[in-house]
């Protein structure tokens, strides 16, 4: 913090922080944001969304042995087709698709390693059984029979099923979290409804299961199994004159497969994405009575014992914020602006109660020349819509840095370094340039031999 100030860097103006979960950064009593909330309580941190949804769904994948196990053989069975390009070959002419290899620091990367399973379970099938043709060793000879006996387990299709439809609804909620226009009170709303679709998806078992039969049975014809394979369960010796406890046995496979897998896996998840996202939740609660539709003061029509509250609870609102940005605004002055804007909320003057939000209201403020009337309120909207929701597309450039300076390039000048970081980070613009021009110019700066005639 000392270096920052000595190069002229003023913390005082810091409204907000965004880091990922890692401990140095994030750490309540000793990571940076601390110490920078130690100087100056306004820099609200922030932790980053892409990342704490990431690890939510990292702790639930290691939920049960279970689906450890399943996520162990969808990269199992990358290393096994990507391990050789006759494999590969083999992979790409069967079923015309790749195979992705997981990743702990890009959730995406499982729904990619996941969707080739759900499209072409049958033909991943017969390009295992094509494997037995070629010279391996008598490890991955056993490694293709193992995994050929757990693809046509009844247990693969239910896990394919229910995880894909997971990973889903993670995946979409995760990329709009990345997206640039996104604000604070958004990612509120995209959280709840994450946690909704999951809640649903939890209470969804029997239509889950009876998809996965349908699929089974369309496939029974190549040996894939429609029924859970029956374990023997492990009895526990007793002694005399003791009773038998059988409360922790379940009637049926699937009903034991629900129980200790399905209903672990997505409590797990529920529980791990609530607990991360409550930071947001508070700050937006915080900040939100400036667009909510709340109004300060009820109709006669509405009276009643919370007409007398609201005015009080908005007020103490103001207070609580004007304390916290004591020099950005005062507080008599908060207070009589949320007055007056709150009537010009009820008569839809910046637009329909139904999609008001922080942004779209102080754009509408803007819009109509009425920020010198809501000055005070135009400096905290703008201050909650710069907090930081996300920092994955900052920390994606850092990841660059392994993927481009490999060993065999680890000799190259500084300036070549950061042009090449450049084309890989802006990938997206540089497969639009036309690789002739660049070529013939590339050959012309290059040309040893001038023509002086």
């Amino acid at each position: 913090m000392d270096v920052l100030e000595q190069n002229g860097i003023d913390l005082k103006n810091c409204r907000g922080q965004g880091y990922d979960n890692g401990a140095n950064m994030s750490g309540i009593y000793k990571g940076v944001q601390a110490i920078i909330l130690q100087k100056n309580p306004q820099a609200l941190y922030m932790p980053c969304s892409a990342h704490s949804l990431t690890l939510a769904g990292v702790h639930s994948a290691e939920s049960s042995v279970e689906v450890k196990n399943y996520f162990g053989r969808v990269q199992s069975l990358y290393n096994l087709f990507s391990g050789s390009p006759s494999r590969w070959k083999v992979l790409i002419e069967t079923t015309d698709l790749s195979l992705h290899q997981l990743s702990q620091t890009r959730w995406s990367a499982r729904i990619e390693a996941v969707k080739p399973l759900v499209k072409r379970s049958r033909e991943i099938l017969e390009s295992l059984k094509k494997l037995r043709d070629f010279d391996l060793t008598a490890d991955q000879l056993n490694e293709v029979k193992s995994l050929e006996k757990w693809v046509h387990s009844f247990e693969f299709i239910v896990m394919t099923t229910f995880w894909y439809k997971t990973l889903q609804s993670i995946n979409y909620v995760s990329l709009a979290l990345q997206s640039e226009n996104i604000s604070l009170d958004d990612e509120t709303k995209l959280i709840k409804t994450l946690i909704e679709d999951l809640n649903r998806l939890r209470s969804s078992w029997t239509s889950i299961l009876n998809e996965a039969r349908l699929i089974a049975s369309g496939l029974a014809s190549f040996g894939f199994q429609s029924e859970f394979v029956k374990k023997r369960t492990k009895k526990r010796k007793t002694f005399h004159k003791e009773v038998r406890n059988t409360a922790h046995f379940h009637e049926d496979e699937a009903k034991e497969f629900e129980v200790s897998v399905f209903n672990t896996a997505l409590d797990t998840l529920i529980q791990q994405v609530s607990n991360r996202f409550q930071a947001a939740e508070k700050t937006t609660k915080m900040f939100s009575f400036l667009w909510s539709l709340k109004s300060l003061v009820m109709s006669n029509e509405e009276e009643s014992e919370e007409s007398v509250e609201a005015p009080i609870q908005l007020e103490e609102k103001c207070k609580v914020l004007a304390q916290i940005y004591a020099t950005d605004v005062e507080e008599e002055k908060l207070i009589e602006e949320v007055r007056h804007l709150d009537a010009l909320k009820q008569s839809n003057l910046f637009g329909p109660k139904e999609s008001l939000t922080s942004m779209r209201l102080l754009n509408g403020i803007y819009q109509k020349g009425l920020q010198r009337l809501f000055e005070s309120v135009c400096i905290l909207l703008r201050i909650f819509n710069t907090i930081s929701i996300s920092v994955a597309e900052g920390k994606r450039s850092f990841s660059k840095l392994a993927l481009v300076k490999t060993a065999l390039r680890s000799t190259m000048s500084q300036e070549q370094f950061t042009n090449l970081l450049v084309i890989s980070i802006e990938h997206d613009l540089a497969k639009k340039l036309c690789y002739g021009e660049v070529i013939s110019k590339f050959a012309m700066s290059k040309a040893r031999k001038i023509n002086f005639l």
